[in-house]
């Protein structure tokens, strides 16, 4: 069996020399990495993050030493407020600055002409045997243009000139995505990164598309990236990933169950959690959901598994203190870091945040038991980009492909006193198992029951069972009487 994992497949597939961004999740999206030798423009209104960008690149690139970049501005800052405004984000380096990244001002040259400007940025490239160019502000050098063709004619007597010296050239355009091309010089580029940046209701929202990268193979459509003291993070679409690496006929799989911790939900599972499948538990809160869940990730503890728990209503030590409360030793396996714990605040999740945590913990440490506490939240977060039937279902699709068993929660407000309402629910006919936990009223008493409605490729039991929840945790008792 293969090796062969989709969330990194990307970056092993590129046809050409590239330059490693080292920008998390910028290589995935641009298929491996800039092209060595190529132009790209980085293209967007203000505020997009291209400045950010272009000066993260200078110093990735240059962090082990044996590259050298470039850095031209062009009438924006003056240099020392550019370097003040760079120096709290970690990407920075003192020491390099100066040395192999160099911070040079055009506006002297802009002054003498377009000639003058483009002789200078080739003369400092060759003479600095530099790996990339950046050129900050490119509307700057547009507005010295007396047609559009002298705009053109710019970027292609810099492109084959830095391209012979094997420079790799970035240049920042001020301009809004969806406007008109009109100088034509996105014809002149090997690349175009487009970089939107939008308003949804009170929500700012920042996404990256590659619109054409020569010799590449990108990933399509748009990308959510986050700007924080670390600088850029993208987060590649898991729709796009899955379209794009999801070809190999191997499976990770296997054949098997994973006990879910409870033996008699293992018996009406007909074996356990199928390996590879995805388990939905659906329930209104307080009916033991989440704590079914940890039932699961004591096995992965048991067994000597890592796993992993992703959540958005409790905080860590919420989750740490019910877990011990009920005799699951979940503080010490976290501690360990058998067993991992990543909580996004419900407020703006991130869709693809929150698939690339979970493909990343899969493919960099094994994981192979993973666990979403509350599904509803990545259902509402991508309801709002029209974009939750595929976003779920590229999911379920990864997670089966690698082989990792998910347990997943979803909240339910009303339950009849026969079933859940479940056919609304995207992820329910992708699940192999769906099970429901309800209240019930028998003479006049409350109790709980859970059900296998629906489960896949296994035998099941189609009884209802009565459980309860006491300090000692949560036990099935037997079949409910009618």
């Amino acid at each position: 069996m293969t090796n062969f994992t989709p969330y990194q497949a990307t970056l092993a597939t590129a046809s050409t020399d590239v330059l490693p961004t080292g920008v998390p999740g910028l290589d995935m999206v641009l298929g491996g990495g800039l092209p060595v030798g190529s132009m790209l423009l980085i293209v967007g209104g203000p505020g997009s993050g291209k400045t950010i960008l272009s000066q993260q690149l200078c110093f990735n690139l240059t962090a082990t030493h044996t590259r050298r970049a470039i850095y031209f501005s062009t009438l924006t800052e003056p240099h020392s407020k550019i370097v003040r405004q760079i120096r709290p984000f970690h990407f920075y380096d003192d020491q390099r600055l100066g040395d192999t990244v160099l911070f040079l001002a055009l506006e002297k040259f802009m002054q003498q002409g377009l000639e003058a400007t483009a002789e200078t940025i080739v003369r400092t490239a060759r003479q600095q045997r530099v790996d990339l160019v950046c050129i900050d502000g490119f509307r700057a050098i547009e507005g010295m243009c007396a047609q559009p063709i002298d705009a053109r004619h710019f970027l292609y007597q810099l492109s084959s000139q830095l391209h012979l010296l094997g420079t790799t050239t970035l240049i920042t355009l001020e301009r809004n995505v969806d406007e008109l091309d009109d100088y034509g010089v996105y014809t002149i580029a090997d690349g175009v990164l487009a970089c939107h940046f939008d308003v949804h209701g009170v929500r700012h929202q920042r996404k990256i598309e590659v619109r054409k990268l020569r010799a590449m193979a990108p990933l399509t459509g748009l990308h959510s990236y986050r700007i924080s003291a670390a600088g850029w993070t993208v987060f590649p679409r898991i729709e796009a990933l899955v379209a794009a690496e999801i070809k190999n006929p191997e499976r990770h799989n296997g054949s098997g169950y994973l006990s879910s911790g409870l033996a008699r939900l293992d018996d009406l599972l007909g074996g356990g959690y199928k390996t590879g499948s995805t388990t939905l538990l659906i329930g209104e809160p307080g009916m033991g959901k989440t704590l079914l869940s940890f039932y699961y990730l004591q096995e992965a503890i048991k067994q000597g598994e890592a796993g992993l728990f992703i959540g958005f209503h409790e905080c860590q030590d919420q989750l740490l203190e019910k877990a011990e409360y009920f005799g699951i030793p979940l503080t010490a396996a976290v501690q360990s870091g058998q067993i991992q714990l990543h909580i996004f605040a419900p407020t703006e999740v991130e869709p693809d945040g929150v698939s690339t945590v979970i493909c990343r913990a899969v493919e960099e440490r094994g994981i192979r038991r993973l666990v979403i506490d509350e599904l509803f939240e990545l259902e509402r977060a991508t309801a709002r980009e029209e974009r939750m039937h595929d976003y779920l279902g590229a999911l379920v699709t990864y997670l089966r492909h690698m082989g990792v068993t998910t347990c997943i929660t979803r909240m339910i407000d009303r339950i009849s006193a026969e079933t859940a309402d479940i056919s609304a629910m995207p992820l329910a006919v992708a699940a192999g198992n769906v099970l429901v936990l309800r209240n019930i009223i028998q003479a006049g008493i409350t109790q709980r029951v859970l059900s296998v409605v629906n489960t896949r490729g296994s035998y099941v039991q189609r009884s209802v069972e009565t459980y309860t929840i006491s300090p000692e945790g949560l036990t099935i008792m037997g079949t409910a009487t009618s």
